[in-house]
């Protein structure tokens, strides 16, 4: 018998700590993943998840043990009370809070034989010391930034001409593969545009990797040959109406649009592949009759996943946001409506609620870092953009505030522990240059922006202020600017 890791996650030791990784695509059904995406460990800790599925149970228990220098019934105390456990455990280490996700140890008949990454030099009985990793542990690769519509509402900065070529972006993927990146993420754009996104594809699945795929593109017979091929059995298809003329005014297509796409469901229940569906609520399409029909379609088929729901954020990059943004009452409207239908798959909200959509600042400081959104851009994950350039979080595009550097100058470690990485993820607050910020002087300054899990939206930030703003605070702390836009 073994005891191996859940194949849900990986380990990376790096010195005087070690990082337990959920991997991004679901492997562990029985697990519902209340715990975060990332959490660090002792290198002790690390060490025993690293090892005890290498060897039949007892064989491990011994050798871990004597490495250790802990008892074998101490160790096997510990140990299983994390296999197929079915909460999260906390321990405390050395006043330090840690917590281990469930399931984190299951049975086995076979070994585990993944290599995971393990800086050179570390030691399972080094002190703990929580720190930024050395390299990301996610990543988003932007293939292009070219889509096959022109939605309205579009959130993208879409004027970039000079973009990386296949070979490039193979070649990415290689380089993070070996820094140890655990999940990869191919955006757009559109990636379907890409005239080599099968050859990208097929390198990230390779590397072991399952990348997540959104598209607005009717997929062809051809296209899920290859999909099929390569192991993908599941995307993500934006659809905000089954109406011709609201399709024409929301996204720029013709009349035709909709038949293809009637065609590319009927091909996923073909070749067995699951949809999970995007609806981006506008003035255009959110009202009762809309959703109701769209609604009706999606029940027709067996391949539907589930159907997310969520308003049209104000973009930086659109001009005309008034003509499309959505009201309250709308949002409530539907909220409530699709709350009673009776479906096949769930029906998820984005930021919708039975008021509709709230974007309050908090009462207080305290309140705000307790409860407002948690960010790790820059300190788990990294975007590199479809020109070159290196970037915290992809949505921020070639902000100059964010931008890192480039992959045509340097590689992607460099780039990540880069003099810029670094000032952004830590910066002192006497080192603040912008007297108008009110961060200037709060006090709980390290606790939403100097930690890994920051208290703070980058994009957002970016949205209200503007660019050379990256000093001032969250929208919803409570002493930002005041804004009605969706964010």
């Amino acid at each position: 018998m073994y005891i191996v890791l859940n194949p849900q996650y990986e380990i990376r030791n790096e010195p005087n700590c070690s990082y337990i990784i959920r991997r991004s695509e679901v492997i562990d059904q029985k697990n519902d993943f209340v715990t975060a995406s990332v959490e660090i460990i002792p290198p002790f800790l690390g060490f025993i998840l690293t090892n005890i599925g290498k060897k039949v149970y007892e064989e491990s228990l011994k050798s871990i043990s004597e490495e250790l220098s802990i008892g074998t019934d101490k160790l096997r105390i510990f140990i299983e009370k994390l296999i197929e456990n079915d909460s999260a455990k906390k321990l405390d280490v050395s006043g330090q809070e840690v917590i281990l996700p469930k399931r984190l140890l299951l049975y086995a008949d076979t070994p585990d034989n993944r290599v995971f990454k393990t800086t050179k030099g570390v030691l399972p009985m080094d002190s703990f010391e929580p720190h930024r990793p050395l390299t990301p542990i996610n990543m988003n690769l932007m293939v292009t930034t070219q889509c096959t519509t022109n939605c309205i509402y579009c959130y993208a900065k879409r004027i970039e001409k000079n973009e990386l070529n296949t070979q490039k972006i193979i070649s990415l993927i290689d380089e993070a593969h070996t820094l140890g990146v655990i999940n990869l993420i191919l955006t757009g754009g559109d990636i379907f545009v890409h005239k080599g996104w099968p050859d990208i594809l097929r390198k990230a699945v390779e590397k072991k990797y399952s990348p997540f795929i959104s598209t607005k593109t009717p997929l062809s017979v051809n296209d899920f040959e290859i999909l099929v091929g390569l192991g993908v059995g599941s995307i993500q298809f934006s659809l905000d109406s089954v109406n011709t003329e609201t399709l024409h005014k929301l996204l720029g297509v013709s009349s035709l649009y909709f038949e293809k796409v009637d065609v590319m469901f009927k091909l996923c229940e073909k070749f067995g592949v699951k949809v999970s569906i995007r609806s981006v609520l506008t003035n255009l399409n959110s009202t009762k009759e809309e959703i109701q029909e769209l609604y009706q379609y999606l029940s027709r088929f067996t391949c539907i996943e589930k159907w997310v729901l969520t308003p049209a954020f104000y973009s930086e990059h659109q001009k005309d946001y008034n003509k499309y943004m959505v009201s309250n009452e709308r949002l409530s409207l539907i909220f409530n409506y699709t709350q009673n239908i009776k479906t096949d798959f769930p029906i998820l909200y984005n930021k919708i609620g039975k008021s509709g959509y709230s974007m309050s600042k908090y009462k207080s400081e305290n309140d705000f870092i307790k409860y407002n959104q948690t960010c790790y851009a820059n300190s788990y994950s990294m975007s590199i953009l479809s020109s070159g350039k290196c970037t915290i979080c992809e949505m921020l595009y070639d902000n100059r505030d964010y931008v890192l550097g480039d992959v045509h100058d340097q590689n992607i470690e460099n780039i990540w522990n880069s003099e810029k990485a670094l000032m952004l993820y830590s910066k002192h607050q006497s080192l603040i240059t912008d007297n108008s910020t009110p961060c200037i002087d709060c006090k709980v300054y390290d606790i939403c922006k100097n930690k890994i899990a920051k208290k703070i939206c980058y994009v957002d930030i970016s949205k209200i202020y503007g660019e050379g703003k990256f000093e001032y605070p969250d929208p919803r702390c409570p002493k930002a600017t005041d804004t009605n836009l969706i964010l």
